[in-house]
């Protein structure tokens, strides 16, 4: 979209869309990585939505290759403070397509295979609960390797179709402690909660914990008066996160309802990444401990 005049898209083609078909819902593609600013204007033009490129490139950078997630959650803030929730919701969130490397290839040589897997758990996670519509390039629900193009756009092996494919001993994908079918029912699980709880796809957004310096750790809530409240918490750091108190009361940004619901309750993680099965809010705080290297998504009971 931005190899064409704004104006063409605002006064031509846009209307013209929307007058043949109304309510198409229209995706632009701006590869622009800096921040939302740049996403902005081909929003104002009238695009419902574009890929976050943005957001994709702080998640390689703070999870891919374990920098900080002070990283991460300044650009959440940004595109959210910036578009506005009901904006936000529409962005297209993803962790590689056909003009980058495919994100298990960012970590770089030298890096575990458990190491990798790790991470890529961690970035399918925040596709799946950050605000915007996640996006699952081919390949990525095999683990599949690549580089630049053209290594990035390679067939889909013939193994992958079946589920006696992806369960069997093959070559060129994520390996590390599991199979294809490992990263593929990962990705199902995580379809599925989004899909059927309603704060993950429409629901409000407040970051809980970033590191600033301390324990390489970002939590933030899902919810907004909805049937469901989620506080993800994700720990990039080499070891256990130690105890982090994630104050609910406190917290303004997220609605009075959801405090008074949240302050007092248990929650299960829907992740099963090794977090905590189970934890319980007491005094309007909510205590987590995460291994490293780990994601957990908890909802309220």
């Amino acid at each position: 979209a931005k190899h064409v005049p704004l104006n063409y898209w605002s006064s031509s083609w846009i209307p013209g869309i929307n007058a043949a078909r109304p309510n198409t819902f229209t995706l632009g593609e701006v590869f622009l990585e800096n921040d939302s600013n740049q996403l902005k204007p081909y929003l104002d033009a009238g695009f419902d939505s574009t890929f976050n490129f943005p957001l994709r490139k702080a998640i390689v950078d703070s999870v891919g290759k374990a920098g900080s997630l002070d990283i991460l959650a300044g650009k959440v803030q940004d595109y959210v403070g910036n578009l506005g929730i009901n904006r936000a919701l529409l962005q297209v969130s993803f962790l590689d397509n056909h003009d980058v490397q495919r994100f298990i290839n960012e970590p770089g040589f030298g890096v575990a295979e458990n190491e990798i897997r790790a991470r890529y758990s961690m970035g399918l996670g925040l596709i799946f609960t950050l605000p915007g519509i996640p996006q699952i390039y081919y390949g990525d629900e095999l683990g599949v390797y690549g580089g630049g193009d053209p290594d990035n756009r390679k067939d889909m092996p013939s193994w992958s179709w079946t589920d006696a494919g992806r369960n069997a001993t093959q070559s060129g994908y994520l390996a590390g402690g599991g199979n294809a079918k490992t990263t593929f029912d990962f990705i199902k699980k995580l379809a599925t909660l989004r899909t059927g709880n309603e704060a993950l796809w429409k629901g409000g957004y407040a970051e809980m914990w970033r590191p600033n310096g301390g324990n390489n750790v970002y939590a933030f809530y899902r919810g907004n008066n909805l049937n469901n409240r989620f506080v993800v918490v994700v720990n990039n750091g080499t070891g256990a996160s130690g105890n982090i108190p994630l104050n609910i009361n406190a917290n303004t940004a997220i609605p009075a309802t959801d405090r008074g619901y949240m302050a007092s309750a248990t929650y299960d993680d829907q992740a099963g990444r090794g977090a905590p099965a189970t934890v319980t809010a007491s005094g309007g705080t909510l205590n987590v401990n995460l291994p490293a290297k780990s994601i957990a998504i908890y909802k309220a009971r």
